[in-house]
């Protein structure tokens, strides 16, 4: 079976929640990925999912956990240095965010619940095993400064191209995927902008990926200047080559 296509919230990021559901409507998505607001409740996307008929496959904790300050400091990109407290002003931080309450809203038809790996380890090891004691799906999403993917994970191509850019030149996509055959791949690649689509090389190398392992979701993650059309009409060609 193909992979489903899946829009993340990141595509109409300043334009609230209610533009998500819209987008996916028009553009003929049945799934959405949801990185919550800090102000977002279940009950409002309880009542998006019924308005528009869309299904929520995944909610995603925000990147930061406590301090940002301490996130600031840590990355070595200009970029998100000045983008971090954007985001973290929206999202606030993944120790007070609403992202379990929502993926509990939705129990019957659990979504996967998507946690960067260096979140879980700052999480510490207790509250990690609460969210896998209280029957969340958790999936573990991969960051540059890993040189391994979580097995049965999220598998984010521009991170590993990062962690191979910045920290480790000698690691091997092919073989990091192969051990990692992951359930969820996030498609967004930084170039002159951040969260972009994949140019001609690596949409090659995802290919090339697609071929070891199909993952069950595939989500398009990009930036809201990216043309959501144009982003799906590239995945169907990647998922369906003539």
């Amino acid at each position: 079976m193909k992979p489903q296509l899946v829009l993340s919230n990141a595509t109409s990021f300043f334009f609230g929640l209610e533009k998500l559901f819209k987008n996916a409507k028009k553009y003929g998505f049945k799934y959405v990925e949801i990185v919550p607001y800090r102000w977002t409740t279940p009950e409002e996307v309880k009542r998006l999912v019924n308005k528009y008929q869309i299904r929520v496959a995944g909610v995603h904790l925000p990147f930061i956990w406590q301090s940002l300050l301490k996130a600031i400091k840590n990355t070595p990109v200009i970029q998100e240095k000045i983008s971090y407290p954007i985001v973290h002003y929206y999202l606030g931080a993944a120790d007070d965010s609403p992202a379990a309450a929502i993926a509990k809203e939705f129990s019957e038809q659990p979504p996967y619940f998507v946690v960067h790996s260096n979140i879980a380890t700052e999480m510490g090891s207790e509250k990690f095993k609460y969210l896998l004691e209280s029957g969340f799906h958790v999936v573990i999403e991969n960051v540059p400064e890993d040189r391994k993917l979580a097995k049965s994970g999220v598998f984010d191509h521009n991170h590993f191209i990062q962690a191979r850019r910045r920290y480790y030149p000698n690691l091997d996509i092919l073989e990091a995927y192969k051990q990692a055959l992951p359930e969820v791949i996030h498609i967004s690649y930084d170039h002159l902008l951040p969260a972009g689509l994949p140019n001609a090389r690596e949409q090659n190398e995802l290919k090339q990926l697609l071929k070891i392992h199909q993952p069950r979701y595939i989500v398009m993650e990009t930036n809201p200047l990216v043309s959501i059309k144009k982003g799906r009409l590239l995945l169907e060609k990647i998922l369906h080559p003539r």
